[in-house]
């Protein structure tokens, strides 16, 4: 496709370019001639220019800008954050401009700040959201954001109207990868939006979005899937979008494990427990003292700070002043939960419904918190006592757990039937394997294997 190209400072001075958005790319405009000036070109005494390769002048030419253009078949085209990774368009060669995303339709976009009214979007074979139906719309939250259902002969559409308009930044945080972690969750495969629409106003006609988490074409169809697909119901997602924002977006790391070497690995996993332990205050207690008053426990705090500097004032060594910084640090939280209990919490809940996750690690909290502060705070290894080898397999038993049991937490969380979700997974490949994994780390650990409670299950 080709067109001309403008700024939105300059609408006037317009240059021909040929632009192309090919599905899960950045989308790319290569331009016959400049429209900003660029700081590589200088010009000398003599009036001659030189292009310069410096660090300064790179970092400053790269910066992100609004391109607008319109292509020969008609429609309008914004390319935002577009970036030049060619030349000036003067005197040095092409700008080669590639953009966050582009926003194709019958009009122009501002740019980034750009307010949108609703979002559509479909994800995976055109056929995994064919179960949905149209009907009526399922309140997101309170504040009167609506989900609906737009059925379509090539992939139904999700359709989000927000009570207030937001940037499609803010929608594709909130809502896309929102919905597309729930899936991701339920399903146990990835996901990207393989076609996204926006549109400003009601009544407008939708523009579509093209970017490398807009509109990527998607993987092969799996029929082997952890839940079915018809879990995945409109309400549940509406449901799940303000859940999911509470939880800030913490989901989609559940969803996809991270791959990367196990220290990293247990650094990420073991933080998830506190992380989603602590945005959920209304499944788990957050105090060690639930029914004390705020006012008992800052009395509390005050009368050790007030001990501390006291004590500090008649020591020769002693700071009063970084003894009252170290003190505050110490007590300022003090009444909160540590982080054994968050982990008790989470594991008596989950497995309660999946006892398999369990049934191979004797005191899965205790083992969840030893490799937490392995990670956090860094002590030195005790090789006499652990080898490094043996550390690492403690660790392997924690990072294959973790996946499936925070999982297991979300989607208990979304409102997935407690049998269901137990009979699914105990015939699950995916699961069974990890069973069978976790058991070996622990028969090598020495692990005396504890009773699940269940008979074990065949397949």
């Amino acid at each position: 496709m080709s067109g001309y190209f403008w700024v939105p400072e300059k609408p006037d001075v317009r240059v021909w370019g040929a632009f192309a958005a090919d599905g899960g790319h950045k989308p790319e405009a290569i331009l016959a001639g400049g429209l900003v000036n660029d700081p590589r070109v200088v010009t000398n005494s003599a009036g001659g220019r030189a292009f310069l390769s410096s660090a300064a002048a790179t970092i400053k030419a790269f910066q992100p800008i609004t391109l607008r253009g319109q292509l020969d078949t008609g429609p309008a085209v914004t390319l935002v954050d577009a970036r030049n990774h060619g030349r000036d368009g003067f005197y040095f060669g092409s700008p080669h401009y590639k953009a966050d995303y582009a926003v194709i339709g019958d009009r122009h976009v501002s740019g980034v700040d750009q307010l949108f009214g609703a979002v559509r979007f479909r994800f995976g074979d055109p056929y995994w959201l064919g179960h949905l139906r149209e009907g009526r719309a399922s309140a997101v939250g309170g504040d009167g954001s609506a989900l609906t259902v737009e059925t379509s002969d090539d992939g139904n559409w999700l359709v989000y109207t927000a009570a207030a308009p937001a940037t499609l930044r803010e929608l594709k945080t909130t809502v896309v990868s929102g919905c597309l972690a729930l899936a991701e969750l339920a399903v146990d495969q990835d996901f990207v939006a393989r076609d996204t629409h926006v549109r400003i106003n009601e009544g407008d006609p939708w523009l579509s979005v093209h970017g490398p988490d807009s509109d990527k074409p998607p993987n092969e169809f799996d029929a082997r899937t952890l839940l079915p697909r018809e879990e995945l119901t409109v309400e549940r997602f509406a449901r799940w979008i303000p859940f999911n924002e509470a939880l800030d977006g913490l989901a989609c790391v559940v969803a996809r494990p991270i791959q990367a070497p196990l220290q990293t690995q247990i650094l990420v996993v073991t933080h998830l427990v506190e992380g989603l332990h602590r945005r959920m205050p209304e499944t788990f207690e957050q105090s060690r003292f639930a029914g004390a008053s705020p006012s008992a426990l800052k009395r509390i705090k005050e009368a050790a700070l007030r001990a501390a500097r006291g004590m500090a004032m008649n020591r020769r060594a002693l700071d009063a002043r970084q003894v009252d910084v170290a003190m505050m640090s110490a007590v300022s939280h003090f009444e909160d939960v540590d982080y054994l209990q968050r982990a008790t919490d989470v594991v008596t809940k989950v497995c309660a419904v999946l006892p398999e996750i369990a049934e191979s690690v004797a005191d899965l909290p205790i083992c969840l918190t030893d490799a937490r502060n392995d990670m956090a705070h860094q002590f030195p290894l005790d090789h006499e006592n652990e080898p490094l080898g043996v550390r690492h397999l403690r660790w392997s038993v924690v990072a294959s757990v973790m996946p499936w049991l925070l999982r297991g937490l979300l989607l208990l969380e979304a409102g997935i039937d407690p049998s269901v979700l137990h009979d699914r997974h105990v015939a699950y490949s995916r699961f069974l394997d990890f069973r069978a994994t976790v058991s070996q780390f622990a028969g090598e650990l020495g692990c005396e294997l504890p009773s699940s409670g269940r008979a074990p299950v065949e397949g």
